[in-house]
């Protein structure tokens, strides 16, 4: 598969293996997650169609099409009833337009916090999700959004 991004890690970050997807913990239990999202069900177009389209105009009108699929995935990893969005719009990612989402959840009896950002790279939808505890200023999340590189 092509590299779809590039990402920057801070210093205290420790990256793991996983198949499909880019993880990397540091000893305070802070989280950086990063990969592909399938095309299944984002956008109701041919997916060609598609790709064609944000190389020729670039992600902006595509990324809020994201939403719902970025909503799926939060759910996803959140306890039943806990996913609580605390904000939605636009953002940059790496420079280039991403939809941004931060919420609050609780997985496995811990609170936790999120900001998530998505967007398209190479024409394919990306996600990157910087997670904490809730407590956390999250001032490390910043260098790490905008550090990220996606290609066109």
């Amino acid at each position: 598969m092509t590299q779809l991004f590039k990402l920057a890690m801070p210093a205290q970050f420790k990256a793991e293996n996983r198949e499909g997807v880019f993880v990397a913990e540091d000893p305070l239990g802070r989280q950086i997650q990063a990969g592909r999202l399938p095309w299944s069900a984002h956008i109701p177009l041919s997916i060609p169609i598609v790709q064609l389209l944000i190389r020729i105009t670039g992600p902006r009108p595509f990324v809020g099409g994201l939403e719902s699929a970025a909503l799926r995935i939060l759910s996803a990893n959140a306890e039943p009833g806990s996913l609580q969005i605390t904000e939605k719009g636009r953002s940059l990612l790496g420079g280039k337009p991403a939809l941004n989402l931060n919420a609050r959840y609780t997985k496995a009896g811990n609170p936790r916090q999120v900001r998530s950002y998505f967007s398209f790279s190479r024409a394919r939808p990306v996600y990157l999700f910087l997670i904490a505890g809730p407590d956390d200023p999250m001032d490390w999340s910043g260098k790490v959004a905008e550090g990220m590189e996606l290609f066109t």
